[in-house]
């Protein structure tokens, strides 16, 4: 199950994001993420517990994966492309999608080419301790997003 994220869930989204990357948003970040009227937040729950979260940008027709966590020990048991799958099919009027991703993530690069995203650039020295990123990029209308 999948619910929208409010201010009274950040402490929860922070706690996700600390347990599944080194480099973590802050409480902050999420709180400035939730104020946008762009961005949504959606809270993934397994047996009515909290494991994993998607934060994006829907701006017009173009949509932006900022984030996509998943706790470490639930990983490998397909919830990030549900998670995905419910994201573009309830943001439908989204026609292209882009993300960046770490470059040495070779799990959630295979999950993005499978969904339909393609290698777009390399951008050196986007995460910090000099490691980049690939920038990815899918079209809707090439039919493999949303299967």
């Amino acid at each position: 199950m999948l619910r929208r994220a409010t201010f009274d869930d950040i402490a929860l989204l922070s706690s996700i994001e600390q347990r599944s990357f080194l480099l973590a948003w802050s409480e902050a970040n999420f709180r400035a993420e939730l104020e946008k009227g762009y961005s949504f937040t959606y809270i993934y729950y397994q047996n009515n517990m909290p494991v994993a979260y998607i934060s994006i940008w829907e701006l017009l027709d173009e949509g932006e994966i900022l984030s996509i966590a998943v706790l470490p020990d639930v990983r490998g048991q397909g919830i990030a492309t549900e998670i995905l799958s419910y994201v573009f099919e309830r943001h439908s009027g989204v026609l292209s999608w882009h993300l960046e991703v770490d470059s040495t993530n070779e799990i959630a690069i295979k999950l993005y080419k499978k969904r339909g995203f393609e290698a777009n650039r390399l951008i050196k020295n986007y995460y910090s301790a000099g490691r980049d990123a690939i920038q990815m990029k899918m079209s809707v209308n090439e039919g493999k997003g949303l299967g």
